[in-house]
């Protein structure tokens, strides 16, 4: 830990003097309407749970692991590099559909890879079909993160997009940080992290549900 902090020392230091404010310009086109907080909220508590949903799979992987064999250091490393790709493959999944689903049509998709991982990682037989269920998992993060953060950005003018934005990350790093506690919390409750692995599945349809019920009419997000 000393030396991580002793590598960012200089790094902090070079960017107090290289970066800057910016001057602010008045912009005669700013919209005087309100905050939307009405249509922003929503979406503030989706990111609270896709923190959650995601986060679970990232800090609980040995206990994925677990459920099927003794984690090792190795096999984690190789789970983890894994299924971490398949964030990558959500967001490219994001850039193909979004100008072919609205925002709430692309969450009900993503809480369907999410709810299939959930689901299925209890009873996949073995490491290779438990990693590709938390794969599954996170293509589901993949495609819901920019899809959030692009939809918050729709209903705000310029000015305001860095505060509508700080309110879904404020929410979505409190899921992150509520994830393991709840986790922990559920799996003494439940008798095991099975049982809590189903929780989520009926987390994620309860969020993709209520997406899909709100998706009819809605435009694309491009």
């Amino acid at each position: 830990v000393a030396l991580l902090y002793a590598v960012a020392a200089p790094l902090a230091l070079i960017c107090a003097f290289a970066l800057f404010e910016p001057l602010k310009k008045q912009d005669s086109t700013e919209s005087k309407q309100s905050f939307p907080f009405g249509k922003i909220l929503p979406l503030t508590i989706g990111g609270l749970f896709l923190g959650i949903l995601f986060y679970v799979a990232v800090v609980k992987l040995g206990d994925f692991i677990a459920m099927k064999t003794a984690p090792t250091p190795g096999l984690l490393g190789i789970v983890g590099a894994v299924v971490n790709m398949g964030v990558v493959v959500g967001a490219v999944l994001f850039g193909f559909l979004k100008t072919k689903l609205p925002g709430a049509g692309l969450i009900a998709l993503a809480m369907a890879f999410m709810t299939v991982g959930y689901a299925a990682a209890p009873h996949a037989p073995g490491v290779p079909l438990t990693t590709a269920s938390v794969f599954a998992i996170c293509v589901g993060a993949g495609i819901s993160i920019p899809t959030f953060v692009t939809w918050v950005m729709s209903f705000l003018h310029p000015s305001a997009r860095g505060r509508g934005v700080g309110f879904w990350q404020g929410a979505f790093f409190l899921g992150q940080f509520v994830a393991p506690i709840t986790a922990v919390a559920l799996t003494a409750q439940l008798g095991g992290f099975a049982n809590t692995l189903l929780v989520f599945a009926g987390l994620a349809v309860v969020v993709g549900l209520v997406s899909l019920l709100n998706s009819r009419g809605h435009q694309t997000l491009s």
